[in-house]
C-alpha cells in the first residue's frame, strides 16, 4: 500500500477518476506555479506543441467536427453574444485586420479556391436566398439603378465599350425579334419613346424625367388643362413653354393634354407666355 497527495490506501495506480480529483487539488493548491510552468513550456516548444495538434487532429478529426457541432447547436446565443461582443470592442483592429488581408490577394484566391470546391453547394444557396428574397432584391436594384453613382458609371462603361455594347445590342435584336415586337406594343415603350425624342429636341441629356414619372403623371391626369374636358385615347405630351422658345425637358414644364388642344396651341407658345406677362 501507499499514499499518493491526499488519497491514502491506493493499490499500485489510480483509477481515471481518482487522477482527475488528485489533479484538480493539485491545481487548486499549486495554481500559480502551475500556469507559470505552462507559460514557459509554451513559450519554449512551439513547433513542438503545433505539430501535436495538427496530428491530434488528423487522428480525431470526425470526433472533433461532431462535438464542435453540437456546442455550437447548443450555444448558439452565446456565441452570438461572445462575437457581438468581440467585434464592438475591436472594430478598429478588425477594419485594419481586414483592409490588410484585401490588399494582400489570400483574399481572392481564397474566395476562388473555395467557389471551386463548392460550386453547386453555393449555386444552390444563392438560389434559395434569391427566391425568399425577390423583392427586397428588386428595391435594391431599383435604388442602384436610379442613383447618380450607377448613372456615372453607366456613362463611362459606354463610353470604353461602344464596340461591344453594339455589338451585343444588335445580337439581342437578331435573337429576339418576337419579343422585341410585343414590347413595342406596349404603354410603356410608347412613353420611353416620348421622353426621348424630347430630351432630342431639348438637346440635352440632364434631365429628372424618366418613363416611370410619365407613366404616373399620364395615370394621374384626368382632364385636359388646356380645355378642361375629360382626356379619352388621342393625348399628347405638351411643353408648356414650347422647346423651340428656349423650354425645358423637365417635371415642371410638362403636362398632358387633348392632341386637337396641343396642335393648336401656337407655336411660339405666346398663349402662355402672354399671360405670365399680365
Amino acid at each position: 500500500m501507499i499514499q499518493v497527495g491526499f488519497i491514502k490506501n491506493i493499490d499500485f495506480k489510480m483509477t481515471k477518476e481518482e487522477r482527475r480529483e488528485y489533479n484538480k487539488e493539485h491545481y487548486k493548491k499549486n495554481k500559480g506555479k502551475v500556469n507559470e510552468r505552462s507559460r514557459e513550456y509554451r513559450q519554449n516548444n512551439k513547433d513542438k506543441i503545433k505539430e501535436w495538434h495538427k496530428e491530434h487532429y488528423i487522428k480525431n478529426k470526425d470526433r472533433i467536427a461532431e462535438r464542435s457541432r453540437e456546442y455550437r447547436q447548443n450555444n448558439k446565443d452565446k456565441i452570438k453574444e461572445r462575437s457581438r461582443s468581440y467585434h464592438n470592442k475591436n472594430k478598429d483592429k478588425i477594419k485594419e485586420y481586414q483592409k490588410q488581408y484585401a490588399q494582400s490577394g489570400k483574399s481572392k484566391i481564397a474566395r476562388s479556391k473555395y467557389y471551386q470546391n463548392n460550386k453547386y453547394k453555393i449555386l444552390k444557396k444563392n438560389k434559395k436566398w434569391h427566391n425568399k428574397n425577390k423583392d427586397k432584391i428588386k428595391g435594391y436594384q431599383k435604388q442602384y439603378t436610379e442613383s447618380e453613382k450607377f448613372k456615372i458609371w453607366q456613362s463611362k462603361y459606354f463610353q470604353e465599350n461602344k464596340g461591344k455594347v453594339a455589338e451585343r445590342a444588335r445580337e439581342y435584336r437578331q435573337n429576339n425579334k418576337d419579343k422585341i415586337k410585343e414590347y413595342h406594343k406596349t404603354k410603356k415603350y410608347r412613353v420611353s419613346i416620348t421622353n426621348t425624342r424630347h430630351k432630342r429636341r431639348a438637346r440635352t441629356k440632364q434631365t429628372d424625367i424618366t418613363t416611370k414619372y410619365l407613366l404616373e403623371l399620364k395615370s394621374k391626369t384626368s382632364h385636359c388643362e388646356i380645355c378642361g374636358k375629360k382626356l379619352k385615347d388621342n393625348i399628347h405630351l405638351d411643353h408648356i413653354i414650347p422647346l423651340n422658345v428656349g423650354g425645358l425637358h423637365i417635371k415642371s414644364n410638362i403636362r398632358y393634354v387633348h392632341a386637337k388642344c396641343n396642335l393648336q396651341r401656337p407655336k411660339n407658345g405666346s398663349d402662355i407666355i402672354q399671360f405670365r406677362l399680365l
